[in-house]
């Protein structure tokens, strides 16, 4: 009997192996976000310009810094320092999955279950590796940061650190501060460290104290991004949705809807609610998806911690366990090997993962306004039984009480 449960255990982290490693070998053919940040290092070696209206959509859009912070990645031949790059990626998504299953109370220990998680990301995950994108080390550093603020005793400096870092590759993570100030203003600090970090590095490229050139052009280059690759049917975020159904206000519409998110957010902070840390990291995470000018499909894997928090904390008969299943299970096998090509570029155009993830978000905010996500309205039985419960339980204590005298 062990001897098969040896067998099996073996068979599932052979099927782990295999995965990974056809996921590594995917990202060899492609590679394109990689190849921005490999050539830019190139770049800082040969003395270039670095930003570049001639770079078309693909340019080096990040703070200077990670110009020199990519060095490392020449000192291999391409090929090589694209694996070393994505099995640095893999492990970012990896520890932060084990992270996320520790505060969500999930079994991650059996390779059968890593296996099954492995599977549910698959999609997702390979088109992260097969792009070379950053994406993961994002993930980690913003489950680090909500998760240092709030333990005993908590560690803001490093939180606000954390939080310099990611906003110095993608700046919509910036929604973070106001959360980052309300939760503890020593982050304040971290973010000063960081930034002046990050600045260190844009002195030594440019051998300038203040680096104002570097940053100008910097600032240029984000201004004069063609507005026509938020249009993109691979782009599932607010601002595309806005693009679809009114293309005159939808940056207006989106500036307005990430303010009414920031009000709510100030909402809930003064309405004093003591909501649980998994809850809000998750939906700060889905949100920060949603809000993204350039949300790219596959960045799906940020909503996966609210997916699995409203499967955990739900009652077994809710709907609302079911639903997340449902978008789980549409993130994770709705693509081009179940649907075919015709298939997946209909339910992209359609903004199909754009819907799913709205749908996920409503519940989170739901569970925020009740805590117990097992009220009355998210309760697949009727009501009348509950009330036929109830009489049922007087009737029975009548009855006791009843013989209690008799005797």
């Amino acid at each position: 009997m062990q001897q098969l449960i040896d067998l099996k255990t073996g068979i599932t982290w052979l099927g782990i192996i295999i995965l990974l490693t056809g996921m590594l070998i995917y990202g060899q053919s492609n590679a394109v976000d990689f190849d921005v940040y490999y050539n830019i290092a190139h770049r800082v070696l040969r003395g270039a310009q670095i930003y570049s209206g001639d770079d078309g959509w693909m340019p080096f859009k990040y703070h200077p810094a990670w110009s020199v912070l990519f060095w490392p990645l020449t000192e291999l031949p391409r090929k090589w320092s694209n694996l070393a790059f994505n099995i640095a990626q893999l492990s970012c998504w990896a520890w932060a999955a084990l992270i996320w299953a520790r505060k969500l109370d999930l079994d991650l220990i059996s390779a059968r279950k890593k296996l099954i998680l492995l599977a549910l990301s698959l999609s997702a995950l390979s088109a992260e590796i097969g792009f070379g994108q950053v994406n993961g080390f994002l993930f980690l550093c913003c489950t680090l940061f909500f998760f240092l603020l709030n333990e005993s005793p908590p560690k803001p400096v490093l939180a606000g650190f954390l939080l310099a870092l990611v906003c110095s590759l993608k700046l919509n993570f910036a929604l973070l501060f106001l959360y980052a100030i309300f939760k503890n203003r020593r982050t304040l600090w971290g973010l000063g460290l960081g930034a002046l970090f990050l600045h260190l590095f844009a002195v030594i490229l440019t051998k300038d104290i203040w680096a104002i050139d570097i940053y100008s052009q910097w600032i240029k280059l984000l201004l004069l991004q063609s507005s026509e690759q938020f249009a993109t049917f691979e782009v599932q975020g607010l601002l595309r949705f806005f693009l679809w159904i009114s293309p005159e206000n939808a940056r207006f519409l989106w500036l307005t809807s990430i303010v009414a998110f920031l009000v709510l957010e100030l909402w809930v902070k003064n309405s004093r609610q003591t909501l649980p840390t998994p809850l809000v990291a998750a939906l700060w995470m889905t949100l920060l998806f949603l809000t993204s000018p350039l949300a790219w499909w596959y960045q799906i894997l940020f909503v996966y911690p609210l997916a699995f928090y409203l499967i955990k904390n739900t009652p077994p008969s809710s709907w609302v366990k079911y639903t997340a299943y449902s978008c789980l299970f549409c993130f994770a096998f709705i693509n081009f090997n179940t649907i075919g090509a015709k298939g997946i570029y209909w339910f992209k155009d359609s903004l199909g993962y754009f819907t799913v993830t709205s749908i996920l978000f409503f519940l989170g905010i739901l569970s925020t306004i009740q805590k117990d996500l097992s009220w009355t309205i998210l309760k697949s039985r009727p009501q009348a039984h509950v009330h036929h419960s109830r009489s049922q339980n007087l009737i029975q204590k009548t009855a006791h009480l009843l013989r209690d005298k008799a005797h």
